[in-house]
């Protein structure tokens, strides 16, 4: 988990940049921590990798505010793509059909009630993408760089 907030920036040092372990119960609890946009990730040495999160990326902590962030992983494969979907003001878009495909490949996954669809197992390599949900405009692109631990957020507008 590491903050935005820098102290000096001839090296950049983070005020906030720290690994946290989780318990027996899957899960951390940090007291103390200061307002800041943090950003949240999985160690790939963990043997793990993170497969959804309910939170955008990164997140906010307004002062005085607390706020609970769950994360999904799965053990870790290489060359996997994690893809959020959201409309233009920034809310989860569930039901989205996100269809990855490239030769030889062509896999179409619902997002989750979060906003997200998740690809493993891939080959390392260039994919195209198409997102598309009822009453939102539908997302190409033909340039998806996957390699090793790989996200990509999508925004659609409304129609």
């Amino acid at each position: 988990m590491r903050g935005s907030k820098t102290i000096g920036s001839n090296p950049t040092v983070y005020k906030y940049d720290q690994s946290n372990s989780t318990d027996a119960s899957a899960s951390v609890t940090l007291s103390n921590i200061e307002w800041d946009t943090y950003s949240l990730g999985i160690a790939t040495t963990s043997g793990y990798s993170l497969a959804e999160s309910c939170s955008s990326q990164p997140e906010v902590l307004a002062p005085g505010t607390s706020q609970t962030t769950r994360l999904y992983v799965l053990p870790y494969t290489a060359s996997t793509l994690l893809v959020d979907v959201r409309s233009s003001t920034e809310t989860s878009l569930s039901g989205a059909a996100v269809q990855l495909y490239k030769t030889g490949y062509d896999t179409t996954i619902t997002s989750s009630a979060c906003g997200q669809a998740f690809f493993e197992n891939l080959t390392a390599g260039t994919y195209s993408i198409s997102v598309s949900r009822a009453g939102y405009q539908t997302f190409t692109s033909s340039n998806v760089d996957v390699s090793d631990v790989s996200t990509l957020s999508v925004v659609l507008n409304a129609l």
